[in-house]
């Protein structure tokens, strides 16, 4: 199982220089647990950026 705090989300979907240590976890979906407040601070840094949101939105299925 593969738990990602918001700072690694914050590195990968900003493509900071971290992004690449936290891809392989958040790229894993079958073995990535996002608890919902996770959910929640992610969407609320991310949801205005166009480019961002479509990211998200394409990994959210795939997230349990």
């Amino acid at each position: 199982m593969n738990v990602v705090d918001f700072c690694g989300w914050l590195e990968y979907f900003s493509d900071r220089p971290n992004a690449g240590f936290f891809a392989p976890a958040i790229e894993n979906t079958a073995k990535l647990l996002v608890p919902t407040l996770t959910l929640f601070e992610v969407f609320k840094r991310f949801c205005g950026p166009t480019y961002l949101f479509s990211k998200s939105i394409r990994l959210m299925p795939s997230l349990r």
